[in-house]
């Protein structure tokens, strides 16, 4: 933690890396944290603070946060110009060793209202994935509600 607004950590699948979102910069971007190797995952939690780094290829010059890495997707919320309206949510695909360009899940997902904490899973039962993020677009029960899509990330 920094005096910043530090938030919503999230490791990587070989909980090597962890992820989170911090306005230390001003606006929220998403940096990352490695685990040296020769260390344990309780030893590196003991440890000395260090400096994380931003995760350039995925951050831009709006809110980037929310950070859930699944396999080799992350997807994320943003507030990036050029979205549907309040935050979006993007994904990007980790491909030799870098992070693409994020790419915006569109209006099977995105609204004009605010789209926020994506989370992926899968069940060996379905083809694809699926994501639970919540919303406050209208028709919901509250401020923010939870919304359960089946989800295919294209290969690109």
């Amino acid at each position: 933690n920094t005096e910043s607004d530090d938030a919503y950590i999230c490791f990587d699948t070989n909980q090597d890396s962890a992820y989170f979102s911090s306005d230390r910069d001003g606006n929220f971007d998403i940096y990352i944290k490695t685990r040296p190797p020769e260390m344990t995952i309780n030893e590196w939690f003991d440890g000395n603070y260090s400096v994380s780094a931003k995760v350039d290829s995925i951050n831009s010059t709006g809110n980037d946060k929310c950070p859930y890495v699944f396999r080799k997707y992350i997807v994320f919320a943003s507030d990036r110009p050029g979205g549907m309206g309040g935050f979006d949510i993007y994904y990007s695909v980790f491909r030799k060793g870098k992070w693409s360009s994020p790419v915006n899940l569109g209006p099977d997902v995105n609204t004009q209202d605010n789209e926020y904490r994506p989370v992926l899973g899968y069940h060996e039962e379905f083809t694809n994935n699926f994501m639970i993020f919540s919303s406050d677009r209208p028709g919901g029960k509250g401020e923010y509600d939870l919304y359960l899509r089946g989800i295919t990330f294209p290969e690109r």
